[in-house]
């Protein structure tokens, strides 16, 4: 990892999850990341753009 909110996960490898439910693009983590004494689940999801036209 070249950039991380968090310096401790500088040069890291991350794993992440991939789903493509439907027409989005879903990715998370594998395993709960601890936050403040409480699991935290990460999702980034993003759907695809109606074309202009």
């Amino acid at each position: 990892m070249a950039v991380a909110l968090f310096p401790n996960w500088l040069g890291q490898i991350q794993t992440r999850t991939v789903e493509f439910p439907d027409d989005t693009l879903h990715l998370g983590m594998p395993t709960p990341l601890q936050l403040n004494d409480a699991l935290k689940h990460a999702r980034l999801v993003w759907r695809r753009a109606t074309p202009n036209g």
